[in-house]
């Protein structure tokens, strides 16, 4: 639900951010009371140095993570997980760096306890590296469809919710196969040289003709295999089809059409049209201009990048998210 704050100068809705904090700290605290309960039943030699041990913990990555202005990030992703165990969709234990925090394991986001499997908080989350949280989840494949249906009903629809487009590249032997039909090459000709082409994981078109002899004299040989192998590699790793992300979406403080191109899917979905670079927090805009950093082309999204239907994470897009638009994302 949205806060009853004021609208800032830039029409962003202004959340009160204090509330939020506390918000997140009570249901930590809570969590994390249900947890001890547990552990003591579990271990009845759990003494109160144990427990000591556990609370500075927690207050220590209380403190972290409300300096870093992620406390909406982590109520949001708690949100999701905790709607699909109340409807019995499988989620996993935890996974990645994210095990490492004893704040997730209050807020029930992961199922195992990091200190007593000797996990470290800094590996998820540092100040002194600035990087976005990533928190990874893996949901059951026959529920992670209702859990982004409650996302989209949950957080203000398909204005403000997303998934992601992804790309399928032209690698080597499709690319000589499309290029050679273009170029109007007997289709028997275009799949010899196909087939000469190593079935190696991502081989690229000059690491084949280092590889195969046969191919490099085909094309000294014949003109027409070189102009094909020379277009070819030229438009090899170029985005070739789109489709919809098995494992992404993004939540975005306003409507997304502010921040990023959109479009449907095959089956109607709003899909964003830029690649997310989780890296750097951005969304990336197709084109040639991937294929080096250089050239790459960033539109900066302020909202909630997560990839979490499959193996996957949760991503904010934007800092400022957490701190000043936190409460519409609750």
């Amino acid at each position: 639900p949205e806060s009853a704050s004021a609208q800032g100068q830039d029409g962003v809705l202004q959340d009160d951010a204090v509330a939020v904090e506390a918000h997140f700290e009570q249901q930590v605290r809570k969590g994390w009371q249900e947890r001890l309960r547990a552990i003591r039943a579990k271990r009845p030699d759990f003494t109160d140095a144990d427990v000591k041990k556990y609370e500075q913990r927690l207050n220590r990555e209380l403190d972290v993570i409300k300096k870093m202005g992620f406390p909406g990030y982590f109520l949001v992703v708690a949100d999701f997980v905790r709607f699909a165990k109340e409807h019995h969709i499988p989620v996993g234990p935890g996974r990645g760096s994210a095990a490492g925090s004893l704040v997730a394991y209050a807020l029930k986001i992961t199922d195992l306890d990091p200190i007593a499997y000797g996990l470290i908080f800094e590996r998820f989350l540092n100040p002194a590296r600035k990087s976005m949280p990533d928190i990874d989840v893996d949901f059951c494949i026959q529920g992670r469809d209702a859990v982004f249906k409650y996302l989209v009903e949950r957080y203000g629809g398909t204005d403000y919710v997303a998934q992601i487009i992804t790309f399928g590249k032209m690698q080597a032997r499709a690319v000589v196969r499309d290029v050679g039909r273009a170029l109007d090459i007997p289709l028997r000709e275009v799949d010899a040289i196909a087939k000469l082409i190593p079935d190696v994981a991502n081989i690229t078109l000059d690491s084949a003709l280092a590889k195969e002899p046969k191919l490099k004299a085909m094309a000294q040989e014949d003109p027409r295999i070189k102009e094909l192998l020379t277009v070819a590699k030229a438009l090899e790793g170029l985005p070739r089809h789109a489709s919809t992300h098995a494992a992404g979406a993004v939540i975005s403080d306003r409507p997304m059409v502010e921040h990023l191109p959109l479009t449907k899917g095959k089956k109607g979905e709003v899909v964003t049209r830029c690649l997310p670079d989780h890296s750097s927090g951005r969304q990336r805009a197709p084109g040639p201009e991937q294929s080096g950093p250089d050239g790459q082309k960033d539109v900066r999204v302020a909202g909630l990048s997560a990839d979490h239907w499959g193996l996957s994470t949760g991503e904010l897009g934007d800092e400022r998210s957490a701190q000043t638009h936190e409460t519409r994302l609750l």
